[in-house]
C-alpha cells in the first residue's frame, strides 16, 4: 500500500495527458499505445473512473525511447518492422538503457555489406536479443531463426549449430572492444591517459560484454565445460592489452612491481562492479568513476616505499 501512494504522489508532479494528446505529443495511434500497455512495454495510465485513464511523462519518455529504437532497428536492418521481443527487453530493462543496447547489439553498416554477410549478421544480432531476454541455454535454433526472419534450415547455412553461433558472438563482441580502444590509443603515448581510454572503451562496449559475460558464468555455475573455458578465454581476451600496459608502467617505474595479469584482472573486475553503480541513479558519471579508479590505482602502485 504505502509503495501505491508513492507511485500516485509521484505522478501528481507529472504533466498529464489524455489519450489524444498523448497520441498527437507521441505520433503512436491508440491501438498501438494500448498494445504496448498489454504487453507491459508501458506501463498501466492512471484510471480516474471507470472509462477515464490520464497518462504522464513517463508514458511520453518510454514512447519516445521506443521511436528511437525503432528507427535505429530499421537503419541498422533494412526492415521496416521490429520484432516484438526487442521492445519486451525494454520492458525487462525498466526502460532504461533498451535503446544504447540495441545500438550495440545491432552496431554494423547493413548498407556496405553483401547479402549473405547482412544475413549472417542478423541472425548475430537475432541472438543477441534473445540471449538477454531468455538466456543462451532456453534459446534455441528455431527461436534465433524465427527472430531473424529465416528458416532453420537457413541458419544452419550460416552456422553449424547454437554454440557455434555464441562464439562467434563472443568474438565478434571482443574484437568490437579491441577495435575501438586499439585506433585510438595509436595517437596517445601517456600510459595514464591510455588507461582512461581503455577503460571508456570497456564501458562502451560493456552492454554487450556483459551480456556475454552473464550467459558463460550461468553456464559455468551449471558446470558447463565449455562454458568454463570460454569464460577462462574471454577474461584473457578482456586482460591482456590491460596486462601488455601495465608491463610498460612497470618497466618505466611509475607501478610498482607486482603481478601485471594479476593486476589487470582486478582494474576489470572493479571497472565491472563502478559500471554497476552507474546504473542506480545519476549521481555519478563516468568521469568521475574513471578519475576515481584511475588515481586509486596509480597512487595505490606507487613505486614509493610504503610508511609503516
Amino acid at each position: 500500500m504505502k509503495e501505491l501512494c508513492y507511485i500516485d504522489h509521484a505522478m501528481a508532479d507529472e504533466k498529464k495527458y489524455r489519450m489524444k494528446e498523448l497520441e498527437r505529443l507521441s505520433g503512436f495511434n491508440r491501438s498501438t499505445i494500448h498494445f504496448y500497455t498489454r504487453e507491459g512495454i508501458l506501463p498501466p495510465p492512471r484510471k480516474t473512473g471507470r472509462t477515464s485513464a490520464y497518462y504522464d511523462d513517463t508514458h511520453l519518455r518510454r514512447l519516445n525511447t521506443i521511436r528511437k529504437m525503432k528507427s535505429e532497428y530499421g537503419k541498422a536492418t533494412g526492415r521496416s518492422r521490429m520484432p516484438i521481443t526487442l521492445l519486451r527487453a525494454l520492458r525487462e530493462s525498466g526502460g532504461a538503457a533498451g535503446g544504447s543496447v540495441i545500438s550495440e547489439t545491432l552496431d554494423f553498416d547493413a548498407d556496405g555489406l553483401d547479402r549473405h554477410e547482412r544475413r549472417r549478421m542478423e541472425i548475430i544480432a537475432a541472438a543477441l536479443t534473445l540471449y538477454t531476454v531468455r538466456g543462451y541455454y532456453r534459446t534455441s535454433v528455431r527461436d534465433i531463426a524465427r527472430e531473424a526472419g529465416v528458416s532453420a534450415p537457413t541458419f544452419y547455412l550460416y552456422f553449424p549449430n547454437k554454440q557455434e553461433l555464441f562464439v562467434e558472438i563472443i568474438e565478434y563482441v571482443i574484437g568490437k572492444f579491441k577495435k575501438d580502444y586499439r585506433e585510438a590509443l595509436q595517437q596517445e603515448g601517456d600510459l595514464i591517459v591510455r588507461g582512461y581510454i581503455m577503460l571508456e572503451a570497456f564501458r562502451h562496449n560493456y552492454p554487450l560484454i556483459g551480456e556475454v559475460l552473464n550467459q558463460l558464468r550461468s553456464g559455468a555455475a551449471a558446470k558447463d565445460p565449455w562454458a568454463v573455458e570460454r569464460l577462462k578465454k574471454i577474461y584473457h581476451d578482456l586482460t591482456e592489452d590491460f596486462t601488455a600496459e601495465i608491463k610498460e608502467a612497470i618497466a618505466e617505474g611509475l607501478y610498482r612491481d607486482l603481478d601485471p595479469e594479476l593486476l589487470a584482472y582486478i582494474f576489470i573486475t572493479l571497472a565491472e562492479a563502478t559500471f554497476q553503480r552507474l546504473g542506480f541513479d545519476d549521481e555519478y558519471a563516468f568521469e568521475d568513476i574513471a578519475e576515481t579508479m584511475i588515481e586509486c590505482v596509480y597512487n595505490g602502485l606507487n613505486p614509493a616505499p610504503r610508511v609503516e
